[in-house]
């Protein structure tokens, strides 16, 4: 769970945190050109001139990663481009002027999964402006941040939806996986025998008197299970080795 809010926490830091006036949020969806791995992208403009964007298609000759291009079509519009992936699930941008021009901050979320190929993916962005920006005065700041989300599913604690089922769902992922949000792609938290009637997943005591199973899939496939009790805001696990395992 702390792995989503820490994405999300880098999403609105990129694009809200500028400092200022409240900056204006563009949306849009980028995809290849026969329409595959489609990216929702939101832009937050703290300059007042961006006026719209939108998808752009270039010679992949004038590719460059993380890079700012002219639009050939309107000196009041630019191109900004990254080489994205596959796997790749959402992506924010923030534009705003500095001391010498402009700068374009890029986070790219990455979800990975079963399956998922590891294949690059061209992503071109139009910029369109009130006005004309030079595309030598902006820059691209940083390096292309990634956050690895986190497939989390805590099932009937879920369901339940009262703070204690959320804190014991939180014990419970931080006894089995932690923080690994790099090594693992899923994790799941069921009762170990599969039922949970009534209100007993919605309370204290009721979680306590369960058996608890985590099952989670680290990002090369490979399955892992713990079995776990619950007691006093803390979970206690133990790893049961996978079928699977030599």
């Amino acid at each position: 769970m702390r792995s989503l809010v820490i994405g999300m926490m880098l999403t609105v830091a990129l694009v809200a945190a500028c400092g200022g006036p409240a900056g204006v949020q563009y949306h849009t969806t980028l995809s290849t050109p026969d329409g595959e791995f489609p990216l929702p992208v939101t832009l937050g403009d703290w300059t007042g001139r961006v006026v719209r964007i939108g998808a752009a298609q270039i010679d992949p000759v004038d590719f460059r990663d993380a890079g700012v291009l002219a639009d050939p079509t309107s000196p009041k519009a630019f191109i900004f481009t990254w080489l994205g992936g596959m796997c790749d699930n959402d992506a924010a941008l923030a534009f705003q002027q500095t001391t010498s021009g402009y700068d374009v901050g890029l986070a790219v979320h990455e979800k990975l999964g079963l399956g998922c190929p590891a294949g690059g993916v061209l992503r071109a962005l139009r910029i369109e402006t009130s006005e004309e920006i030079p595309v030598g005065v902006i820059t691209v700041s940083g390096a292309r941040t990634i956050q690895l989300i986190l497939n989390e599913n805590c099932g009937p604690l879920a369901d339940a939806a009262t703070e204690d089922s959320k804190v014991a769902c939180y014990a419970l992922i931080e006894a089995t996986i932690g923080d690994q949000t790099d090594a693992f792609a899923r994790v799941t938290v069921v009762p170990a025998d599969g039922a949970c009637p009534g209100t007993e997943c919605a309370t204290v005591a009721g979680i306590a008197a369960q058996s608890w199973r985590v099952d989670a899939t680290d990002r090369q496939g490979k399955p892992y299970e713990w079995t776990c009790t619950y007691r006093d805001e803390r979970a206690t696990c133990v790893v049961v080795t996978p079928p699977s395992s030599p």
